[in-house]
């Protein structure tokens, strides 16, 4: 059950809810990457699992080897590394192999698909609406 406590615990934290929320696992991450950048990294992890959920249809080999893998960059990955490191529970949902970070092999279909629909239902997207200026228009 530690695994679900901290995926409900990552939810909870980038939640909006006014209500103040116990952080058990995430407390020495958060004190050194500070409220903001954890609040980034988390976000991160759950947007790569609610895209996931929609691929979840399209399952097959290409699906299972590419679609569950989250690239990342070089700032990304020394970002998580020391999540990582802070928060080694971290370990038990997702590993970071060759600049990738992914499932935990001992993760089972049904802890994965809690992660997912956790994340689908808990990450709210807001369009981006980009305009430019027309200084010939009032």
């Amino acid at each position: 059950m530690k695994k679900l406590e901290l995926i409900k615990e990552l939810v909870d934290y980038i939640s909006y809810s006014k209500e103040p929320i116990t952080i058990k696992y995430l407390k020495k991450a958060e004190e050194e990457f500070g409220e903001d950048i954890l609040l980034s990294l988390i976000r991160s992890i759950l947007r790569w699992q609610k895209r996931m959920i929609n691929y979840q249809p399209l399952r097959n080999v290409h699906y299972d080897n590419i679609k569950k893998a989250y690239p990342l960059d070089e700032i990304k990955l020394e970002l998580f590394t020391k999540l990582f490191k802070y928060c080694l529970e971290l370990s038990e949902l997702f590993i970071i192999e060759n600049s990738v970070m992914m499932y935990n092999p001992t993760l089972t279909e049904e802890e994965k698909t809690k992660l997912m629909v956790l994340s689908d239902e808990n990450i709210i997207d807001h369009k981006i609406r980009i305009t430019r200026k027309r200084p010939w228009r009032k």
